[in-house]
């Protein structure tokens, strides 16, 4: 599970918040960031539909993120807007901010 902690930082929440948006507790969060224990499948499925990746990229057992989809339905990323979120999420956070800030003088 060694994908767990950075995806959960990515999106700037700690182990309480995680534990419960999928009704676990932040000790599980913990031990499973720390390689102590393993979900079981079904918190596995919890953790890639909150995460937004595939069990396979979560498990490092891919580079591919699987499905990934933004919360509105009407929008599906494209492969463009794909391959950026994947270099997003191999950048640390001083290259995430300037990503960030790039885009936004991109667009405005």
């Amino acid at each position: 599970m060694l994908r767990l902690q950075e995806l959960r930082e990515e999106k700037n929440i700690s182990q309480k918040e995680l534990a419960q948006a999928i009704q676990t507790s932040p000790t599980n969060i913990y031990r499973w960031e720390n390689n102590i224990n393993e979900p079981t499948s079904s918190f596995l499925i919890k953790l890639c539909d909150f995460l937004e990746c595939s069990a396979d990229y979560l498990l490092c057992r891919s580079d591919d993120f699987g499905a990934v989809t933004v919360h509105r339905t009407d929008l599906a990323v494209d492969a463009l807007e794909r391959e950026l979120l994947e270099h997003f999420r191999k950048l640390d956070v001083t290259g995430k901010n300037k990503v960030i800030g790039y885009a936004y003088a991109l667009a405005h």
